[in-house]
């Protein structure tokens, strides 16, 4: 008879946890995304995602303050099976945003053995190699990853490692990702080896096993905008409007100063010396930003909106929001529909998509002026001249008078 109560009893808070959960995500979590400018449909959508992951969670035991990050595949491996990669992934971007929502998102299930040589490797990428935010964030997840499959929760023994280990890993994690974004995650693992190896606790070996994943036949060169092409785009924006001055000034800086849509985002409106003429440019994937003179007619753009199109606010970014949300900060998101907009007004083809193109013609165009790499790298933000050669895309008619007369004559 105890022992029913005690079923019963387990039961009933069981039931109460669940509605707990599922009161918390219509509520407190809708508020929590509706706050950070998601539409209703994917409001409505993160609602249903997240209340069905509640109930498989509830069939296991367990409720949504249970769950960790770096258990969220697994789970939805165990109970999604047969299902599309992309819809798992869709499931597990809305419990990462649960786990962001209840400030969990760092928090690990518990201390393993290993973690003490991730948080290492995250210092020396942030001290000694000086990288970026995002790159930090990408190299902590593989070294997490990695570390997780191979020695689960004991402590890492690398002499037991071997080359297999390393290609049985790869087979696994890249299958349904696209030939770049695989190339990049082997690439973060080949770098926390690296740092292994550079400790002392591997063998060169097991750097070299990881594999190379062929992105040629899958690459092609950005189409860059010509002279007519780049007055049609600048012309698509109606400059009566304010929010037709914020596009305007904010595609001149991508097209004709070459910033990424992510460094326009996070302009200040206190790092522009309108004396001077020069603007500060924040750090986004290197941890040093830097300091860029500003032609002319760009300061003009950015000087009117500052002055007549911005909205009154708070916020310290230079372009804002306008609207419902007014003078609430931008999105990359926000810009990249901004400019595809732009790009369906103009005509240009419909496979145009986002906002590097911008930045690959400023490189172009410098170029063409015979401008030297190292300059066009400088205002690019590049370290190294291999990553401004990715952003060149000459004709054929520069490359003409390189060409011999055939036969040659001798």
């Amino acid at each position: 008879m105890r022992q029913r109560r005690k079923s019963s009893s387990f039961k009933l808070q069981a039931v109460k946890s669940l509605d707990s959960d599922l009161a918390t995500i219509r509520g407190e979590f809708m508020g929590y995304l509706r706050a950070r400018g998601y539409a209703d449909a994917t409001l409505e959508a993160y609602e249903r995602w997240l209340s069905q992951a509640a109930r498989w969670l509830h069939e296991s035991g367990k409720d949504l303050s249970s769950i960790f990050r770096e258990e969220i595949w697994g789970f939805l491996a165990q109970h999604m099976s047969g299902r599309s990669v992309l819809t798992m992934r869709c499931y597990r971007k809305v419990l990462f945003h649960w786990l962001k929502f209840q400030g969990r998102f760092r928090m690990c299930a518990r201390p393993s053995p290993w973690w003490p040589l991730v948080e290492a490797y995250v210092q020396y990428l942030r001290d000694d190699r000086g990288v970026g935010a995002s790159t930090v964030e990408h190299g902590e997840r593989a070294a997490q990853s990695f570390l997780s499959w191979r020695f689960h929760e004991h402590a890492p023994n690398w002499k037991e490692v071997r080359t297999t280990d390393i290609w049985a890993y790869a087979h696994q994690h890249i299958r349904g990702k696209t030939p770049r974004s695989a190339s990049g995650y082997m690439g973060q693992l080949r770098g926390f080896l690296r740092y292994v190896h550079l400790c002392g606790e591997c063998a060169p070996e097991l750097v070299a096993a990881v594999p190379r994943v062929a992105t040629h036949g899958c690459e092609h060169r950005c189409i860059t905008l010509s002279e007519r092409q780049r007055c049609k785009l600048l012309h698509a924006f109606d400059r009566a409007l304010p929010e037709g001055q914020r596009d305007y000034a904010m595609t001149l800086c991508m097209l004709d100063l070459g910033l990424r849509a992510s460094e326009v985002v996070r302009l200040q409106l206190d790092g522009i010396d309108w004396a001077t003429g020069h603007m500060v440019v924040p750090k986004i994937k290197t941890d040093r930003g830097r300091e860029l003179p500003v032609p002319q007619h760009i300061l003009t753009a950015v000087r009117q909106y500052a002055r007549r199109g911005r909205p009154r606010t708070e916020a310290t970014q230079l372009f804002v929001r306008h609207g419902r949300r007014s003078g609430r900060p931008l999105t990359r998101g926000i810009i990249k529909q901004t400019i595809q907009g732009a790009y369906r007004r103009c005509g240009f083809p419909r496979n145009w998509n986002g906002t590097h193109r911008l930045r690959h013609t400023f490189a172009t165009r410098l170029y063409g002026k015979r401008v030297e790499p190292k300059t066009v790298a400088d205002l690019l933000g590049h370290r190294h001249l291999d990553t401004t050669n990715i952003y060149v895309h000459l004709g054929p008619s520069p490359l003409r008078p390189l060409a011999q007369p055939w036969p040659i004559q001798c």
